[in-house]
């Protein structure tokens, strides 16, 4: 509910599973801080969907990439430009096996905002390696991504003039 744009009913959802007896949901904490964080993200709530994202972070299960796209797109989201880098930089370097199952609607993202925040930031240099990672990356993306794609490419054309 929270990526279709309802969080009111995410949130209600997640009242009611948090009545279910605590030892019943232990093992399923970590994923309930996932859940509380993209809810809040999809209301608005940046500074605590951050809270929970990182309480996910922390927890450590299986998965270490799928925390820190989604704790990278929070500080995004909540204006923090230098965490965002931060984490978003984590996500694409950090080695994981989970990769194969974030990677196809986490890394394309991650590589594009990290192209504008470095962009933003005037530093032309990484700007350009991330939107080169994204051009390589979506290089045979489904057509409704090309133009992102191209956008990229224009971006990076117009920061080597720059330099």
């Amino acid at each position: 509910y929270a990526t279709a744009g309802k969080p009111e009913r995410g949130m209600a959802l997640l009242a009611e599973y948090e009545t279910i007896d605590p030892a019943l949901r232990r093992a399923d904490e970590p994923w309930l801080h996932a859940a509380r964080g993209a809810v809040q993200i999809a209301a608005g709530a940046y500074e605590e969907a951050i809270g929970e994202i990182r309480q996910w972070d922390e927890a450590r299960v299986w998965c270490a990439t799928c925390p820190a796209a989604e704790l990278a797109r929070a500080y995004d989201l909540a204006g923090e430009a230098d965490s965002a880098i931060a984490i978003y930089e984590r996500y694409v370097t950090t080695p994981s096996l989970q990769s194969a199952i974030t990677d196809s609607f986490n890394r394309g993202p991650a590589y594009e905002r990290l192209g504008a925040l470095y962009e933003a930031r005037g530093d032309a240099a990484k700007a350009i390696y991330y939107y080169g990672k994204l051009v390589e990356f979506w290089a045979d993306a489904d057509p409704e991504l090309q133009p992102r794609v191209e956008a990229a490419r224009r971006a990076m054309s117009a920061l080597s003039t720059d330099q």
